[in-house]
């Protein structure tokens, strides 16, 4: 994060005093990130071992009893993980922003941030292939623009007092 980052950051959270929270504390004292990243790396060697139906009740009672942690805590992302609908990639970026903010190199603003950025690159970047493919779809079937007829406004008042009578 640049300094002009940090300064429109510091300006926006301004109007927020009073709704505002600053958790950078809680979240050094906490220590989430490596449990967490932990348990999604251990669930991801289950995988790999496991010899029978990864959709089955027993494989999800083992990686509950090996991942207790995020089965407890984050019961969103073990069921995301179980389907194999999480984004690997993604959410070790994020738990690297987490981890930095737990060992002192970033504070919780920043942290938001720099997460901000990565959703909103990766959101912008998918709307911008969609639209992409759409008009690769389309090609040559988009009809041409109209052209408009250059009209001064003497000769617009001019037509719409003969069309009015």
């Amino acid at each position: 994060m640049n300094s002009t980052d940090k300064e429109s950051l510091q300006k926006v959270l301004k109007g927020f005093e009073d709704k505002y929270e600053d958790n950078t504390a809680y979240i050094r004292e906490e220590k989430r990130s490596s449990r967490l990243r932990d348990d999604i790396l251990q669930m991801e060697r289950l995988k790999r071992s496991y010899s029978g139906d990864k959709t089955s009740q027993e494989f999800r009672d083992l990686c509950a009893t090996e991942c207790p942690y995020m089965f407890n805590e984050y019961s969103l992302i073990f069921n995301k993980q179980i389907k194999d609908v999480l984004d690997l990639k993604l959410m070790f970026r994020t738990l690297e922003v987490l981890r930095q903010i737990e060992i002192g190199q970033i504070n919780q603003e920043e942290g938001s941030v720099l997460v901000g950025k990565m959703f909103a690159d990766m959101y912008l970047d998918a709307a911008k292939r969609e639209g992409e493919l759409l008009d690769a779809e389309r090609g040559e079937t988009r009809p041409d623009p109209i052209e408009g007829l250059s009209l001064s406004w003497k000769q617009f008042k001019g037509r719409s007092q003969t069309t009015s009578l």
